[in-house]
Order: structure tokens, then C-alpha cells, then sequence
């Protein structure tokens, strides 16, 4: 450590003055630091899937001490390497283990910072907690447990909105993030099908998810809304799929489609569609039969199934002839009576009751009954209407589903039951009348109608049509009512059954979805099932079997992936994601088992598949450079410089990148870290990053020129290393060694006083270059002492060495310019004197010499005025060296003037003596004398000097007079405000007593142009701006011991001078005069004196030129010499008088007063 020391003695007279002393300071190493991680928390990453032995990481530490770093670990997973601290897997990560592990890692200094100057030190260790974080890899999809996919699920009509159908639990091994799984139902937009059609069972059925166990999660399938089997039109079976999501990255998902059928309660009991039914019995036209058939009663049941299969009964007890078809609710004769010719005419009209009942568990029977009365005409009226064909009353046939889309407007027929589709009945008038067909079931919509009805004779005709698509999906079977709108109505009724057709196309509840596999894997594997639901009724149609869609597929896939009939999608091949593809869509086609109904191949439709391949990291990073790099770099490197920078890549585009050094990293000097990467870019196909090498220690060439490192990538499964070469460039950093003496840590020296001598005795001054290789070597001398005479001081150099010599007139020992002891220091320069220096300390003792004799060191001397005999203390001093004799005792004599004289003994060993005035001073008389001593020291060295002599006053009771002053001020434009409050003068009155102005009082009386003034110590002042002009400034002063005052006039004028007169001044230097002298007009006016000499010089007018300053020149005496007495003084006074004169540059009027003067 090189510094200034400077040292600065102030006085209150006189500037300061400051002596420098160059300080070195050399340390000596010693371990007081304890080594620091860089930085001070790391974080690593290594796969779960990583090996044992895998290297994954490097955690720095370095010594501000230079010191090695040992470092350690307590840990049954990991290991450190004691002197790289690179870090190993110990054993395989445990299935379940943590995702993060915090291990507290331990950096001890080895000491050697002591050696070998010490040979014990103490030893540091710091401590830090690294983190580890274990990568989850998603390895695996979700699986549905439980067998629950292609399952069909039951729910009844009942249940209340929110209850759970089913319980849907998947399972997902994978670590963390990839084993969190979601269940739900598919998007918004993946449950629109390709055909634009929307599934709208999602929005009848919700998911609760249920909190994750483990590696399990479960959720519930709920209803979202009421439902009524019975109700038409509405949907009693639904298809949806479940998909279940992982979190990992890439997210893996399964899906599973389930079948909900909906089961009907018996919540409707039998309705009749009429309460009240007549019907009139003609024998003329019935016939004598027992077969009969009379009337069909007609009841509604709104539950399905078995729940809605309705019995008849007769609830009245005792009616004659009558029963009823318990299936069809038809009134027939009992199989006792043979015809309706053996029934008696008198029981008519016969009224019963009919209730109905339903097949459902618990049965229902009808809330009200009803009532038939049926009346008999055994004459040979014939009844007002009648059916052409007896069977038109209870027509029962099927027909096509798609009959209106094949007939259209023709009415149902079939052909193979004897119906050609017209329905005639003769009437008993010719009055048209009009047939109705409708549901026997209130508020119930059927999609057929009547033909209008034509007329011939007396048989009119019409038939059913059907208004529009009929299907049997939805609803098989059609129950109506034809009635004929006579008085009474002719009633019959149709029951049409659908006969199933292939319309319907088999249905993806979903549009696509996306799938995995994982590369490398091997083997034939299911990647999925795939179900379509076809609603046809007939099972032929609703058969869906499922193939490869080989024209919309990509071609990649084509021998990739395969179907099975029954919707297995599976692979025999082996995918690697770095060199192959990395998504395949398959499109598959789901085909129904027959002909579509208006085509000659089955209905179909396709399912897009995205299949990505996931990745594992399989693929080692690789260094871009190559494998073995060399590098030079200047050993000046600081600490924090990048030295290089490598890119590596990674095909596995998601890698996460560990940086390390392995091997060769000398006291840590460097750090190997990841500067940037690519990751921030979702377009990237493989991962980049560039890794950075940069200092963190020291570099030394003389301690270690060459590294060889081991840089490491690992990407949490595999690693990559290079190997770099770092040759260290020598630089001068080494500051040359002085080779001082053992024991010394300077170079002395002694000389005599005064003695010129070519080379000083004693060791020569030499230094070493420490730096490889060595350079040559210049030395010089370093001081900042006001030391007059050390330049006397030579160095004599050769052979990078050097000795002292000193020229004439020698070393001075005495003061005040000697000293007993020269101190400086030699500098040191390697690289021929351009380098980095060294610095040593030089001592040399300046032996003495008598040479000095004693003079009086004590100003001042003052002699007060009116005291008979007034004294003063004298005292000698001899700077000689006392320890030489050449001191004390001395001999002092008085040479003039004779009135003084010089008490005490005439020998004298300290040097004080009192001179004494032989008689009474009057300062009025004089000021200051001059008294002059012979002084001789012990060795008899003399010389004469004489001492100034002040003659202090006193305060007498002299009066006091009126007295004049003149006062001119200059100042520069712009800077009025300079003068506010700043003396301007002393206010001037006679007074013989000349020390006491500040004791005076003062008053001033008036200022003739208004201007404010003060006083303050007997000096004029104003606290306003001074104009330009002039003022009579009139102060009264009183004496303090005297009752008399006195009058100061002081004219005062004020000039402005542009700022460029100062700048233009010229200066003229004048010897032998005090300001005072200048000004004084008792003394002759000198200043005009020297107006009118430099007019004449420079050839102007004495009123041109214009007088801005008068100021003393201060000049140095040493204190260690006594005061000039007063007329030696004047003599050498020094005084600047600073004037401008317009007409003449400042350069031309100081080389006309130079060459002049």
C-alpha cells in the first residue's frame, strides 16, 4: 500500500506550509478471510430417471486469501467432490421421492495463504445450502380404473338434481406437475362433431373433481338437471366422454366414453283419454256373431316400457253380455252369449265402468274411471256411418321409417297386410262429412294428418299422411285416432310401428383429440378406444365397427399406427422424437354395419387423432465449438471478465441445462454458467444456450500459468463435457523486491555536514523483478519535503543496482533549511523505468559541524513608552548540535546603542537574557529602535545581528483634533454588492496615541449625498449599495480618557471600472515602500510621483492612467531567524501597484516599464 502523509503547520500571519512523506506499507498474507460461494445459493436440476454416477452440477466457492477450497457434504443421495465440489448421484432417486432437496454443503480453506512466511494458521469453513431439484419426467398417461370406458351406466328418472350416477377414479404414477390429473368433460369446441352437430348431454351432466390422493383422483359424475323419461321426444340414452388431463409438460391425457341410459319409474298412473263412451249396437249391420268388436277404450300411460303397458278391466259387477279385451281395451261379447241377436233389448242402454291399470312394480291403476253405455238398435236402421272394412276400426301395421322422405305425400300403406292406404265409410246421408286424424293423447304432437276426403255416392274416402320425417330412434310406434265427424262419431284407430332404417350415421362425441406415446418405446402398445354411437334402433344398423382413414391420415402414419374393428388404436413401432416426426394425425373411420338406407355403402364419418411423441431425454447436449478448445488470456484479468463463451445445444428441446467445471479449476478461478438460452422462443425446434467461462479468482502466472478444464452441460439425465485450455499471458504485475539486509527494513546511511561524497558508505541498493521474465530495473528518489538542498543527492546505477552519492556543498544539518536526519525513499520502476514500482526507505544522518553561532530567536520586543528602565527578554539559540559542544555556554555582547545593556551573567547556558533601555521612552519621539549583539558559542563561533525594538504605547491623556482623509474605492461593474459592509477605511483624527483606535467612539454626524455609513472598529462601513460619485462623510470622535472630541472628515469617492480594465491591468512591482508610504501625503504624495514617472515611460498623461490596487507582497522569512530591524525591512518591502491606461495593451506597458526600468 502506497499513500501521501502530509503534514500542514498553519499560521495566522502568513500562508501555511505542509511537508509529504511517501508511506509504504508491506503486508504480510495471513488467512483472515473464510471462503465464499459463488453464488451464494445454487440451484441444480437432475432427472429422476438419472443414473447413479451421473454428474449434474459444480458449486464454487473462492478464498479472498488465495487459498484452496476443500469441500464436503453429508448426504445419502449425493456426493461433492472435495477439490472440484463438482456433484454426483449416489444412489437411484427413490419412485416417490422429494422434488426438491436441500443439502447443506461446507467450503473449508486449506491455510495455505500462511506459507511459508507462517508456518500455522488458522482454517475457515463457510457453509451454504444448495438446492436440487429432481425433474419429473411423464413417463406415463392417465388410466381409467375400474373398467369403467365403454361401460353403460343407469340412473333412474328420480333422482334429485346433483346426484351422483357414477364414480370416475384415474390413475397417474408420474412425479409432481405430471401426476396431477384433471377429469372433465371435452371442450366446448372438441364436443362440436365434424358435421357441425353439438352434443348436448354435457350440459345435462357435470363433474365434481374430488381432491388427489396420492396418485389417484377421483370424481362424480352428477345430473345437472331433472329428467322425465317419459317425457317426448326427449333423449333417454347419452354418450360422453371423460377426458383426464396430466399437468406435465408435454400434458398427456386418456379419454373414456361412458353410455348413460335413463331408467323410467312408474310415476304416471293409466289416463283415459275420454271419461264418458257411447256406442250404438246396429244389428242390421253387426251380424250375428261373437267375434264382434264394438268399441276400443283408449287409456294413456306417460311412463315407458313396462311402466306404461296398460290392462283393462271392467269395474261394474253383474254386466250382461259385455266383457273387454284386457289387452286392448276393445268391448266384445262374452263367449256365452253366441251373437247379438240373443240379446234382449230391454237391458239397453247397458252402463258399466272400465278402469285401467299398468304393468309397473308397484302397478298403477287409473285416478278415474270410465264410464260406457252402450245402446242397442235391433231394428233394420242402419247406423249413420259405417267403415267399408270392418278392420279400417283397429288398423295395426308397420311402415318404412323413411317413408315420407321415399313417398312424400302418398298415404301409408303396406301392401303385405292387405292395406292400400285409403280408409272408405258409407254414410247414411249424402251430406259430406270429414275424417280427423289425431292423438287419443291430449297436448301430444304426431307427425300425420288426413287425406281430404272424396265421395262417391254414399261411400266417402280418405287415408293418413305422414307431415314430415319420421324416426324411430326417437319414437317406434304411433297410436291415432280416426274419427269420422258424424252424429254419433265414427270412431277407429291406427297403430303404425316403424320399421327401423340405416339414417343414422355413427357419431364421435368429440372432434379430435390429442394423444401420446413415448419414444423409444418398443413393443406392440394401445395407444386408445375409440367409440362412435350410432342411434339406429335396428342392431344391424347401430353395429359400428372401425378402420384406418389411409387417404386423410398422414403419411407417416401409414404402417405406424393400426385399428382395430372394435375402435383399439395401437402401435408396433419405435418413435424417436429428435429424428422423426413429432405429431402424426390419424383420422379413423367409424362405419355402421349395412347399407345406409339411400346408399349402397354403410353411413361413416371420421375422428381426427393428433398423436405426439413424447419426448425423454435420451439425446446428450452437445458443445457447438468442438471438443478441445485453448484460449490465452492476460493474467491482468479481472476478476468478473467473461473469458469465453459456447454455445451448446440440445435436441430435447425442453431440457433445463446444468453448467459445472470437473476437473483442473486451480483454487476455483473460474466459473462455468449459463449466460442465456432460447426457451423464451416457442418456436424453437431444438434448445440453444451459450454457457459463459469467466473469472472469479486471481490470476498469477508465476503461481499457475496453465488450466486445463473440464466443462460439463448435463441436461438432468446426460452429459456432455469439453475440455478447455486456459494459457495465462505473463503481465508486469509484480512490483520489483528491495533485497534489504536481513533484520532491516531500510537502506542507512551517515554523512558530515557539508561533505561532498561520490558514494556513501554502506549497502548498495538492489531489487528483484519478480514478474517472468524479469525486466531491467530504474531506480529513483521520492520526496515531497521542502528540502532545499536534497537535490545534492545523486543515485549512481548500473546493473540494476544502484549506490548514493551527494554533491556540493553537502547536507546541512542545522536549521532551518538542515535537519539532523534526511528521510526520503527510492523508487523502484521494472520494464525500464515504464513498469510497476517499488518503494524503499532511505536514512541519512547528517553528522555535525560547527557552524553557527547564537542569535536572538523571540520576537517580538517590545519596550512599552513612560516606564524608566523597560525590559525585554532576549533569548539565543544556537541549531548547532549541543551533543557536539558546539553550543552553550555563550558569550553575548552589546555593540549598539550604548544606551541599552544586557543583564545576567556574562556566561549563560540556556540562552535568556534581559536587555534593558537605560532611561524613559516616549513613542511620540520614536517608534522603534535597532539594538546590534556580538553572539559567540562555546566553540567561539560569532556573528553579529541586530533585533527591531517596538516602543508599545499607552493610553496618555493627549487631546484630540480634527483630521482629513481621503478614500477612493474602485470596483468592477457588476459586482456593487461587493461593498456592503466591508471596511472602507480608517476614520483619520490627530492622536498621539496611535494603538487605541478600536477604543475610541464613534459617531457619524452626515454624508453629503445621503448615503448610510457606519462605523465599527474605527473603520468606515455602509449596508447599502455604494454608487459612483462622492460623499463628505463628517464621524465624530471622542476619546475615552479625555473629555474633548474631535471631527473625521473623510472624502470619499466611489468609481465604476468595466470588468475588462482589471483583466487589461498592468502591474508594476515598487522596492523599498510600504502601501503606506505610497499614500501617506505627509511624505510627499509618492503615489503622483510614480503617476507622473510612469506617464513619462509610457509617454500618456498622468491623468490616464488610472490606479485600481495598491497591495503589499508578502515575503517568506524563516521564524528560526529573527525579524529585519524596521529600515532593513523598508528596504526590502515589496509593494504591487496594478493601474490601467485605456490607450495601451497591458503587454505594451509592462515591456515599455521593463525595458525602461
Amino acid at each position: 500500500y502506497l499513500f501521501n502523509l502530509i503534514a500542514t503547520q498553519t499560521y495566522s500571519t502568513r500562508p501555511s506550509v505542509s511537508s509529504t512523506a511517501l508511506v509504504v506499507i508491506n503486508l504480510q498474507n495471513y488467512n483472515v478471510n473464510p471462503p465464499v460461494f459463488i453464488p451464494a445459493n445454487q440451484t441444480f436440476f437432475i432427472s429422476e430417471t438419472a443414473t447413479v454416477g451421473a454428474l449434474f452440477g459444480t458449486v464454487y466457492a473462492t478464498d479472498p486469501d488465495g487459498d484452496g477450497i476443500v469441500y464436503s457434504m453429508t448426504s445419502a443421495l449425493f456426493s461433492i467432490d472435495a477439490t472440484s465440489g463438482s456433484l454426483q448421484l449416489q444412489q437411484s432417486l427413490p419412485s416417490y421421492a422429494a422434488s426438491q432437496y436441500f443439502v447443506t454443503v461446507t467450503a473449508s480453506d486449506d491455510g495455505s495463504s500462511c506459507l511459508p512466511a507462517l508456518a500455522a494458521c488458522p482454517r475457515f469453513s463457510t457453509t451454504t445450502t444448495i438446492t436440487i431439484n429432481v425433474t419429473a419426467v411423464n413417463k406415463q398417461s392417465p388410466i381409467f380404473l375400474n373398467n369403467i370406458c365403454g361401460s353403460t351406466i343407469s340412473f333412474y328418472e328420480n333422482n334429485a338434481i346433483g346426484a351422483n350416477i357414477t364414480t370416475i377414479s384415474v390413475y397417474d404414477s408420474d412425479r409432481g406437475e405430471n401426476g396431477q390429473v384433471t377429469i372433465a368433460f371435452p371442450s366446448e369446441q372438441a364436443r362440436t362433431t365434424v358435421s357441425g352437430l353439438r352434443n348436448t348431454a354435457y350440459t345435462q351432466f357435470y363433474i365434481q373433481q374430488l381432491t388427489q390422493t396420492n396418485s389417484t383422483r377421483s370424481a362424480l359424475l352428477r345430473t345437472n338437471i331433472s329428467f322425465d323419461y317419459d317425457a317426448p321426444g326427449l333423449p333417454r340414452v347419452w354418450y360422453l366422454f371423460i377426458l383426464a388431463t396430466d399437468n406435465g409438460t408435454p400434458q398427456r391425457q386418456s379419454f373414456c366414453s361412458l353410455r348413460i341410459n335413463l331408467l323410467d319409474v312408474n310415476d304416471n298412473p293409466p289416463v283415459f283419454v275420454m271419461t264418458n263412451w257411447n256406442y250404438t249396437i246396429y244389428r242390421s249391420t253387426v251380424g250375428n256373431s261373437n267375434s264382434a268388436r264394438f268399441l276400443r277404450i283408449i287409456a294413456s300411460d306417460a311412463d315407458s316400457g313396462v311402466n306404461g303397458q296398460i290392462n283393462y278391466y271392467i269395474g261394474t259387477v253383474g254386466v250382461p253380455y259385455f266383457t273387454i279385451n284386457q289387452t286392448t281395451g276393445t268391448i266384445i261379447l262374452r263367449s256365452s252369449v253366441p251373437g247379438i241377436y240373443n240379446l234382449s233389448v230391454s237391458l239397453f242402454p247397458i252402463t258399466f265402468q272400465v278402469y285401467a291399470q299398468d304393468s309397473g312394480t308397484p302397478p298403477r291403476t287409473s285416478e278415474t274411471n270410465a264410464t260406457v253405455t252402450i245402446y242397442y238398435n235391433n231394428g233394420n236402421d242402419p247406423p249413420p256411418a259405417r267403415w267399408v272394412d270392418p278392420a279400417y276400426e283397429e288398423l295395426n301395421f308397420p311402415i318404412i321409417e323413411k317413408y315420407y322422405e321415399t313417398y312424400g305425400n302418398r298415404p301409408i300403406f303396406n301392401t303385405t297386410y292387405g292395406f292400400n292406404g285409403t280408409i272408405s265409410y258409407i254414410l247414411t246421408s249424402t251430406t259430406s262429412s270429414i275424417m280427423t286424424v289425431s292423438s287419443p293423447f291430449p297436448n301430444t304432437y304426431i307427425p300425420f294428418s288426413d287425406v281430404p276426403v272424396t265421395r262417391n255416392g254414399y261411400v266417402f274416402s280418405s287415408g293418413i299422411v305422414v307431415t314430415s320425417g319420421l324416426h324411430a330412434e326417437i319414437q317406434i310406434t304411433y297410436l291415432m285416432y280416426i274419427r269420422v265427424l258424424v252424429t254419433p262419431p265414427l270412431i277407429g284407430s291406427t297403430t303404425v310401428t316403424l320399421i327401423d332404417q340405416n339414417d343414422q350415421i355413427p357419431t364421435f362425441d368429440i372432434r379430435s383429440i390429442v394423444l401420446s406415446v413415448v419414444e423409444n418405446e418398443s413393443g406392440s402398445r394401445v395407444i386408445a378406444q375409440i367409440q362412435a354411437f350410432d342411434r339406429d334402433v335396428n342392431p344391424l344398423y347401430s353395429f359400428v365397427q372401425y378402420r384406418l382413414n389411409e387417404v386423410l391420415s398422414d403419411s407417416g402414419a401409414i404402417g405406424n399406427f393400426f385399428v382395430a374393428a372394435n375402435g383399439t388404436i395401437w402401435t408396433n413401432a419405435t418413435f424417436d422424437r429428435e429424428s422423426n416426426k413429432t405429431l402424426y394425425r390419424i383420422f379413423i373411420t367409424a362405419y355402421d354395419g349395412a347399407p345406409a338406407w339411400n346408399s349402397l355403402e354403410p353411413n361413416t364419418q371420421d375422428f381426427q387423432f393428433d398423436v405426439q411423441v413424447i419426448d425423454v431425454n435420451d439425446v446428450p447436449p452437445v458443445f457447438a465449438n468442438s471438443t478441445s478448445l485453448t484460449i490465452y488470456i492476460n493474467e491482468t484479468t479481472a476478476i468478473g471478465t467473461g473469458i469465453l463463451n459456447l454455445t451448446i445445444t440440445d435436441t430435447d428441446f425442453d431440457t433445463i441445462l446444468d453448467f459445472g467445471i470437473l476437473s483442473g479449476n486451480t483454487k476455483n478461478a473460474f466459473v462455468f454458467r449459463l449466460l442465456s438460452d432460447n426457451t423464451a422462443d416457442s418456436t424453437r425446434t431444438q434448445y440453444q444456450a451459450i454457457g459463459q467461462l469467466y473469472v472469479v479468482g486471481p490470476l498469477s502466472y508465476e503461481v499457475t500459468n496453465n488450466y486445463t478444464l473440464v466443462l460439463f452441460a448435463f441436461d438432468t439425465q446426460n452429459l456432455a463435457t469439453i475440455t478447455v485450455n486456459v494459457i495465462l499471458l505473463p503481465q508486469n504485475t509484480r512490483a520489483p523486491i528491495f533485497n534489504l539486509m536481513p533484520g532491516f527494513s531500510s537502506y542507512q546511511y551517515s554523512v558530515l555536514e557539508g561533505t561532498a561524497v561520490s558514494v556513501l558508505n554502506g549497502p548498495v541498493i538492489s531489487a528483484t523483478d519478480p514478474d517472468i521474465p524479469p525486466t531491467s530495473l530504474v531506480y529513483g528518489i521520492v520526496t515531497n519535503n521542502v528540502q532545499w538542498n536534497i537535490n545534492s543527492i545523486y543515485l549512481n546505477q548500473a546493473n540494476n543496482q544502484t549506490t548514493l552519492g551527494i554533491a556540493a556543498p553537502g547536507l546541512s544539518r542545522d536549521l532551518p533549511f538542515g535537519t539532523p536526519i534526511y528521510n526520503f525513499t527510492i523508487q523502484v520502476t521494472d520494464q525500464g523505468g515504464l513498469g510497476v514500482s517499488s518503494y524503499a526507505p532511505v536514512s541519512i544522518t547528517v553528522i555535525d559541524t560547527n557552524n553557527n553561532a547564537p542569535i536572538p530567536t523571540n520576537p517580538p520586543w517590545i519596550l512599552t513608552e513612560g516606564v524608566v528602565n523597560p525590559s525585554t527578554t532576549v533569548i539565543f539559540t544556537d541549531y548547532d548540535d549541543p551533543a557536539q559542544n558546539n553550543t552553550v555556554p555563550f558569550q553575548v555582547q552589546i555593540i549598539s546603542p550604548s544606551t541599552f545593556s544586557l543583564s545576567g551573567p556574562t556566561l549563560n547556558y540556556n540562552g535568556t537574557y534581559r536587555l534593558t533601555y537605560n532611561g524613559v521612552l516616549n513613542r511620540t519621539v520614536t517608534k522603534n529602535l535597532t539594538v546590534t549583539f556580538n553572539a559567540s558559542d562555546n566553540k567561539g563561533f560569532s556573528a553579529i545581528s541586530s533585533i527591531p525594538i517596538i516602543v508599545g504605547d499607552v493610553l496618555n491623556s493627549y487631546p484630540i483634533s480634527n483630521g482629513y482623509k481621503t478614500v477612493t474605492v474602485i470596483y468592477a461593474n457588476g459586482y456593487i454588492n461587493s461593498l456592503i459592509n466591508v471596511p472602507l477605511g480608517s476614520v483619520y483624527v490627530n492622536d498621539p496615541d496611535d494603538w487605541y483606535i478600536a477604543s475610541r467612539s464613534y459617531s457619524v454626524r452626515s454624508a453629503s449625498n445621503g448615503q448610510t455609513f457606519t462605523i465599527n472598529q474605527g473603520y468606515l462601513r455602509t449596508p447599502s449599495p455604494l454608487y459612483p460619485g462622492s460623499a463628505t462623510v463628517l464621524v465624530d470622535v471622542t476619546k475615552p480618557n479625555v473629555p474633548s472630541s474631535a471631527v473625521g472628515t473623510m472624502e470619499v469617492g466611489v468609481q465604476s471600472v468595466d470588468p475588462e480594465w482589471v483583466r487589461q491591468a498592468a502591474t508594476i512591482r515598487i522596492q523599498g515602500e510600504y502601501p503606506e508610504t505610497l499614500i501617506d501625503p505627509t511624505l510627499g504624495n509618492r503615489l503622483n510621483v510614480l503617476r507622473n514617472a510612469l506617464a513619462s515611460i509610457l509617454l500618456v498623461t498622468a491623468d490616464s492612467i488610472t490606479i485600481l490596487a495598491i497591495r503589499p507582497v508578502f515575503q517568506y522569512r524563516s521564524p528560526y531567524y529573527p525579524p529585519l530591524p524596521f529600515d532593513q525591512a523598508k528596504q526590502q518591502a515589496l509593494t504591487d501597484v496594478v493601474f490601467y491606461i485605456p490607450s495601451l495593451a497591458k503587454s505594451d506597458i509592462e515591456n515599455s516599464v521593463n525595458t525602461n526600468i
